[in-house]
C-alpha cells in the first residue's frame, strides 16, 4: 500500500509539539511582561528618590527633617540626621520609596561661612 497523507497518529504528534511550543512562548511573554512592569516601577521609584535627594540638599540647613508623602502608589519616606555623634557640619539624607524598593544614602555638608 502505498498512500499519500498523513495518518492520525502523525497529525496528533505533529499538534502536541505545536501545543508545547505555543505553551512555552505564552510563558515566555508573561514573563517578560512582569519583567517590563518590575522595571518601570523601579525605574520610577528610583527616580522619585533622588528628586527627594535632590530637593532635601537644597533646603535650609535647619528646615532638612524626616518625613514621608505619598506621590501616586509610591510611598517615599526619608531622614536626616547627623553624620556621626557630634559631627555638626554634616548630615545623613536617607530616603527610601515603595513599591520598587529605591534607597538612596547621601552626605550633605554645612556650606563653608
Amino acid at each position: 500500500m502505498d498512500e499519500c497523507g498523513f495518518s492520525l497518529l502523525d497529525a496528533l504528534i505533529a499538534a502536541v509539539i505545536l501545543v508545547t511550543g505555543v505553551g512555552a512562548l505564552v510563558q515566555l511573554f508573561v514573563i517578560a511582561s512582569q519583567s517590563a512592569t518590575l522595571a518601570a516601577q523601579t525605574t520610577t521609584a528610583a527616580t522619585l528618590a533622588s528628586q527627594k535627594v535632590e530637593e532635601l540638599r537644597s533646603v535650609a540647613w535647619a528646615a532638612a527633617r524626616g518625613g514621608d508623602d505619598r506621590v501616586g502608589e509610591y510611598t517615599r519616606r526619608w531622614t536626616v540626621e547627623p553624620f556621626a555623634v557630634g559631627a555638626a557640619d554634616a548630615l545623613v539624607i536617607q530616603v527610601s520609596v515603595a513599591p520598587g524598593g529605591a534607597h538612596l544614602v547621601t552626605l550633605r555638608r554645612r556650606p563653608s561661612p
